[in-house]
């Protein structure tokens, strides 16, 4: 592999957005483009920090580009001449004392980042399966190749209509949409809940029952340990099995409610 270019550009989210902790207002984060010449061919890989880590511009064009810009292509490479993921990170690391990772960590990701880009463009292949032929496990009963959950991130404060962004993230094809809780009074996250819910409803409304429409009117959160919900419905007692499993499941995944019962109890209104 031979490394043609390394660009880092740090940029400003300047969101008025925040999530339960800290605000984006005067967030940045760091863009990079990596260069290189890849089994014959020229790709760029590109890499995006996280938000709400802040850029690395500084660690980067200080210590970790230079590092990258210095080594011969050969340090790149394994035994069996391969490129190696673990070779350029041993490139970067270079005279780094173990343990002080801090904020490097980002720095050294968002190149890392950028490499399985380029590693994925050398071999037309979209990224999820070359991850998935380098870090597969076929035989732990986890979900096949290509089938993994992915969610949509976002439902943070100050973003305007919550329900129309779940909603559009519904239509987008994400089964799953994590949004942020805990970071307004109890008032404000039950308008929030409450949205999140018609966007459930809207993109599965309740079934008929003896001809009549099932319609949850609105919901609130009436415990956090463990969490415990309470939806008021017209016809609470007509709801199936299979569409409060829905409604439960639905909870569970877009509030990351990952290891922890969630209970929820419908009344009538």
């Amino acid at each position: 592999m031979k490394i043609l270019s390394i660009e880092e550009r740090t940029v400003s989210l300047e969101s008025g957005a925040s999530n339960a902790a800290i605000s984006f207002q005067t967030m940045t984060a760091s863009a990079v483009a990596l260069t290189v010449v890849l089994l014959g061919r020229k790709v760029t890989g590109l890499g995006f920090s996280s938000y709400g880590r802040y850029g690395h511009g500084g660690l980067l064009k200080e210590r970790f580009i230079p590092r990258l810009e210095a080594a011969i292509p050969d340090q790149f490479l394994d035994d069996a001449g391969n490129v190696s993921v673990e070779r350029f990170w041993k490139v970067l690391m270079t005279d780094e004392k173990e343990g002080g990772h801090g904020e490097r960590s980002g720095a050294v990701g968002v190149l890392e980042m950028a490499l399985w880009d380029a590693l994925a463009k050398a071999e037309n292949l979209p990224l999820w399966v070359l991850l998935e032929r380098t870090f597969g496990h076929p035989n732990d009963g986890g979900p096949a190749a290509g089938s993994s959950a992915v969610y949509a991130s976002g439902g943070h404060y100050g973003t305007g209509d919550l329900a129309r962004e779940i909603g559009g993230a519904m239509q987008a094809g994400y089964g799953w949409f994590k949004m942020k809780v805990g970071g307004a009074d109890a008032a404000t996250d039950e308008i929030r809940v409450n949205q999140a819910l018609e966007a459930l409803l809207r993109h599965q409304p309740p079934p008929h029952a003896r001809g009549r429409r099932i319609t949850i009117r609105y919901g609130t959160q009436v415990s956090t340990a463990p969490p415990t919900f309470v939806f008021f419905a017209n016809l609470p007692k007509a709801l199936p099995e299979h569409y409060i499993r829905y409604v439960h499941n639905s909870l569970r995944e877009r509030w990351g409610f990952v290891g922890s019962p969630v209970r929820i109890r419908f009344r009538e209104n």
